[in-house]
């Protein structure tokens, strides 16, 4: 089951670094949505989460922390840390 779960870990990293890079490119105004990935367990995934910068940066704050749509999957043991229309934050720490 570990190594299920590390390669569910790996995918959230790699969706998260793709949209580290999105966030890194664009220049929007600040309320502005911009279309990140979802940074889900699900290695088929190719969800938005539709958001602004400032909502991206506060969800990677803490170490550990994912940008997910409601209702996707998790890896086991992740919280949910905060709860929104348009997505969820959650921490494995």
């Amino acid at each position: 089951m570990a190594t299920r779960d590390n390669r569910l870990v790996d995918n959230q990293r790699s969706f998260r670094s793709a949209s580290d890079r999105l966030q890194d490119i664009v220049i929007v105004e600040e309320q502005r949505l911009v279309p990140f990935l979802c940074e889900c367990a699900d290695v088929g995934c190719t969800g938005r989460i539709h958001a602004t910068v400032a909502e991206f940066g506060a969800a990677h704050e803490g170490a550990g922390g994912s940008f997910l749509l409601p209702g996707h999957a998790r890896v086991v043991g992740e919280k949910v840390l905060s709860s929104e229309a348009r997505f969820e934050i959650v921490s494995r720490a």
